[in-house]
């Protein structure tokens, strides 16, 4: 089902590029009264400008329980509070739990560094 899923995913912004040949049309809103219309000609941006990425389900289940199996080894590190580990073990998206890992580890360094110049 993954496989046919993402087929049928790529075929469509396949046929977002045939649509799209002239460009996208949009309009800049700069300030209150002033607004600027644009053309965006395919040849100046991607499929990634539309910021889709096609991925497998099974794949970022196989990622999040990656991440959920680290989190035991960061608590006993002291590198994660309790509450941030509740936190991250409750959140169903992976992108979610990436940036709550990466926000917590963040913190947790900046007050190891500030200790160690305290000492």
């Amino acid at each position: 089902m993954d496989v046919l899923t993402e087929e049928m995913m790529l075929d469509i912004l396949n046929v977002a590029k045939v649509v799209f040949k002239k460009g996208v049309t949009g309009i800049i809103v700069l300030g209150d009264k002033l607004q600027k219309v644009f053309t965006a000609l395919p040849e100046h941006f991607t499929l990634s400008d539309y910021d889709v990425h096609i991925t497998t389900s099974t794949e970022i289940i196989k990622d999040s329980e990656q991440l959920r199996a680290l989190v035991p080894e960061f608590v006993k590190a002291q590198l994660l509070d309790p509450e941030v580990t509740v936190d991250i073990m409750t959140t169903r998206d992976l992108t979610g739990i990436k940036q709550r890992l990466r926000k917590a580890l963040a913190k947790q360094k900046k007050e190891n560094s500030q200790v160690a110049q305290l000492t």
